[in-house]
C-alpha cells in the first residue's frame, strides 16, 4: 500500500504541482516588470510631457482666436489699411488665341459605375484637339471642334467635386433624334490655365463657318443648313476696306519720306492690320511646306456642265479672265488670311524655285445664286474645269503685296461622300484681264451675299423673315446710308 501511494505521489501529483507552479511563475514575470521602480518613473514622466504638450496646445490655439478677433475688428473698423479678402483684380480681358498646349486630366469611364482622370498632353492643330499619353509617340485626334456646330466650353462650377474643371459641349447629333448633350470633362492646374483652354476652345469654335438655322412654322419644323454666314462677308467685306484704307495711308506717307529723303529706302510693312485672321500661325506654315502642289486642273463631271447650261440659259453671270497657277491642301478651312496668304507665297515661291512659267488660261463664272463659281476653258467654253458652291467655298482673298495686285487665293472644302471627312485645298489664281484681285474678290462677296439673300427667301417664302435676315436687311441700309 505504501508504495502504491508513493508511486501515485511521484508520478501524478508532483508533475501536477510542477505544471501549477511553472504557470505561476510565467504569468507573474511581467506583473514583476511593472512593479519596477524605473519603470514606474518612466511612465510618470511620458504622461506629465503628454499633460504638458495638451496644455501648450490648448495655450496655442487660444492665442489664434484672439488674433483672429482681433484681425476681425480691425478689417471692420479700419478696412482702408486692412485687406480682410483678397483685393479685387482688374476684370480679364477676353484673349483671341487660337493656340495652346499643356497637360491636363480628362474624365474617361473605366468601368460600368466607374472612372478615372487620366493625364494627357493636349495640343490645337488647327480647328482640332489632339491628346497623347505619356506612352505614346505621337498625339491622335481628340475632337473637331469645327465638326458639330455649336461646340462649346465653360467653366464645370459644381459638377464634380474637383477643382479647375471645365466642360466642352457638343449638342446632340442630326442623326441620332433625342440623343443628349455629350460632354468632356477636363481638369486644368490652375484657375489661369482653365480659363485660357476655355477662351481657346471658343474661338476655334467659334471659327466655323457652318450655321444650322431652325425655322418653324404652324408647329411644322424644317431645318435649313446654311454653309455661310453673314458675319463671315460682313467681315471680309470689312476686312478689304481696311486694306485699302491702310493701303493709301502707306502710299501718301511713302510719298512723303521719296520727297523728304530721296537716297532712303523705308522698310516694308505689311498690308492689313494684324489680326487673329491674318496672322500666320507656324504650325499651318509647316505643314504646307510638306504638302505637294498641284500645278495643272482636272475637268469635272457632267453633273456641272448640266449646271453650267442652265446658267447660260439666263442668269447674271460674272466673267473674269484667270490663270490657274496651282493648289495646295490646307489642314483648315478655318482662320482666314492665317491660310491663304502663306499658301499663295508657298505657291508662288515654288513656281520660281521651279522654273513654272506654263499656267492655265480659264474663265471665271460667278454667278448670282448657290450654284457658286465656274472655271473654264477660254478656248472651249463648254469644258468646265472646275466647279465650286458657295457653300464650299469658305474664304478668298487677295495678295496682300502691294506690287501684286494681280494674285488671289481661295479656301475650298471638298467631301468623297456624307459620310467621310472633308479636305480643304487653297487655290492659287491671277487675274488676266482689266479687273484685278481686288475686284474679283468684291464680286466674289456680293454674288455670295445674294446667294444667301436668295436661300433665305426661298427657305421663308410667304412667311415672316427670320430675325436674322431683318438684321442683314438694317446692315445694308445702314451701310447704303453711310
Amino acid at each position: 500500500m505504501n508504495v502504491l501511494q508513493s508511486r501515485r505521489y511521484s508520478e501524478l501529483i508532483e508533475p501536477l504541482l510542477m505544471l501549477l507552479y511553472a504557470f505561476k511563475c510565467f504569468f507573474n514575470v511581467g506583473h514583476d516588470a511593472f512593479r519596477k521602480d524605473a519603470f514606474t518613473q518612466f511612465l510618470t514622466q511620458v504622461q506629465q510631457q503628454m499633460l504638458s504638450i495638451g496644455k501648450e496646445a490648448e495655450s496655442e490655439r487660444k492665442e489664434g482666436n484672439e488674433l483672429l478677433a482681433s484681425l476681425a475688428e480691425l478689417s471692420k473698423s479700419q478696412h482702408e489699411m486692412y485687406y480682410g479678402e483678397k483685393p479685387e483684380t482688374p476684370q480679364r480681358r477676353m484673349s483671341e488665341s487660337v493656340q495652346k498646349q499643356g497637360y491636363l486630366r480628362i474624365r474617361l469611364k473605366s468601368g460600368l459605375f466607374t472612372s478615372n482622370w487620366d493625364k494627357y498632353y493636349v495640343f490645337t492643330q488647327g480647328a482640332k484637339l489632339m491628346w497623347q499619353k505619356a506612352d505614346q509617340l505621337g498625339g491622335s485626334l481628340m475632337l473637331d471642334l469645327t465638326a458639330v456646330p455649336g461646340t462649346s466650353a465653360q467653366v464645370a462650377g459644381d459638377v464634380v467635386d474637383r477643382r479647375f474643371v471645365f466642360m466642352i459641349c457638343l449638342p446632340p447629333s442630326d442623326e441620332e433624334p433625342g440623343s443628349a448633350e455629350r460632354r468632356w470633362l477636363v481638369q486644368a492646374k490652375n484657375s489661369a490655365d482653365m480659363y485660357e483652354w476655355v477662351e481657346v476652345i471658343n474661338n476655334l469654335a467659334g471659327l466655323q463657318i457652318c450655321a444650322t438655322l431652325e425655322l418653324s412654322y404652324n408647329g411644322g419644323r424644317w431645318f435649313v443648313s446654311l454653309l455661310f454666314a453673314v458675319v463671315i462677308y460682313i467681315f471680309q467685306q470689312s476686312a478689304l476696306d481696311q486694306r485699302e484704307e491702310v493701303g493709301s495711308e502707306m502710299a501718301s506717307t511713302k510719298e512723303k519720306q521719296v520727297k523728304t529723303s530721296p537716297t532712303h529706302t523705308p522698310p516694308e510693312t505689311p498690308v492689313g492690320p494684324l489680326t487673329p485672321w491674318n496672322t500666320p500661325a507656324r504650325g499651318i506654315v509647316e505643314d504646307m511646306a510638306t504638302q505637294p502642289i498641284q500645278f495643272d486642273l482636272l475637268s469635272v463631271g457632267s453633273n456641272s456642265q448640266a449646271k453650267l447650261q442652265s446658267h447660260n440659259a439666263g442668269s447674271n453671270v460674272k466673267e473674269f479672265d484667270v490663270r490657274f497657277l496651282g493648289c495646295l491642301e490646307v489642314v483648315t478651312d478655318q482662320g482666314g488670311d492665317a491660310i491663304v496668304q502663306p499658301a499663295i507665297e508657298h505657291v508662288l515661291r515654288a513656281r520660281e524655285a521651279h522654273a513654272i512659267v506654263e499656267s492655265i488660261a480659264c474663265r471665271m463664272l460667278v454667278t448670282a445664286d448657290a450654284s457658286g463659281i465656274f472655271l473654264v476653258d477660254r478656248e472651249q467654253p463648254g469644258n468646265v474645269r472646275a466647279h465650286f458652291d458657295f457653300a464650299d467655298v469658305a474664304f478668298w482673298s487677295a495678295h496682300n503685296q502691294k506690287d501684286d495686285d494681280a494674285v488671289f487665293g481661295m479656301v475650298t472644302r471638298t467631301r468623297a461622300d456624307k459620310n467621310s471627312r472633308p479636305t480643304y485645298m487653297c487655290s492659287v489664281l491671277t487675274a488676266d484681264g482689266n479687273a484685278s484681285s481686288a475686284v474679283i474678290c468684291k464680286e466674289l462677296t456680293a454674288a455670295s451675299t445674294e446667294s444667301l439673300n436668295n436661300l433665305i427667301r426661298k427657305a421663308s417664302l410667304g412667311r415672316d423673315p427670320p430675325a436674322f435676315e431683318k438684321v442683314a436687311e438694317e446692315r445694308q441700309k445702314a451701310a447704303a446710308t453711310d
